[in-house]
Parts: structure tokens; C-alpha cells; sequence
């Protein structure tokens, strides 16, 4: 079973469990009945804007959905590895300051 199709199936299943029909449950989340048709037939992928919708009315976890939608668990962030990151970031915006400085000094010499 794909990745889609098993996120469709629990979908359908659940939606079948309350016994409404697709325009019903599309409206629940917001979107047509042909979008929600294809989460279902595991065409496409609900978006992440609707992880947390799904996860509410299949009664599991926003993790459960991103990992069945991405294939892989949730990368844990400790506090030590976002410094890290923040720091690469704030070296980058330094760079760039910088080689925009020298451009505008070059071209205000010609």
C-alpha cells in the first residue's frame, strides 16, 4: 500500500464509520468533494495546512499523518542543534550584507 492510499484508506474508513458521504466530509475540512475524493483514492495528499484537521477526525496524532504523508518520523530538534542552525543562518545574512555592501561600493565608483 502507497503512501497516499493508506492515508486515503483510513480516510474513507473513518468517513464510512460516521456515515456521511464525501461532500460531507469535504466540507468538514474545507475543500470540494472532487479534492477530497482524490485524498481518499490516494491521488494526492491532504496539504500540511490540513494535517492537523485530519489527525482530529481519524483520532490520531499530526505526527501519525506527517509521517504517513512524508514516509519517515518527524525529525526530533534538540535546542543545541536550532542554535546551530540559527547561527549557519546568521552567518549567511552577514555574508550577503557583506557582498551587497561591495556591489554598491563598486558601482557608485563607475
Amino acid at each position: 500500500m502507497t503512501k497516499t492510499t493508506q492515508i486515503g484508506e483510513l480516510l474513507r474508513r473513518e468517513r464510512l464509520r460516521r456515515d456521511q458521504l464525501q461532500d460531507q466530509t469535504a466540507l468538514r475540512f474545507g475543500i470540494t468533494q472532487p479534492s477530497y475524493s482524490r485524498w481518499e483514492n490516494g491521488q494526492i495528499f491532504p496539504d500540511d495546512k490540513h494535517f492537523a484537521e485530519v489527525a482530529n477526525f481519524l483520532g490520531i496524532q499530526v505526527e501519525d499523518v506527517w509521517s504517513m504523508v512524508n514516509g519517515e518520523d518527524p525529525r526530533p530538534v534538540s535546542l543545541e542543534a536550532l542554535k546551530e542552525e540559527i547561527a549557519e543562518l546568521k552567518r549567511d545574512i552577514a555574508d550577503l550584507r557583506s557582498a551587497t555592501t561591495s556591489e554598491v561600493g563598486e558601482n557608485s565608483h563607475t
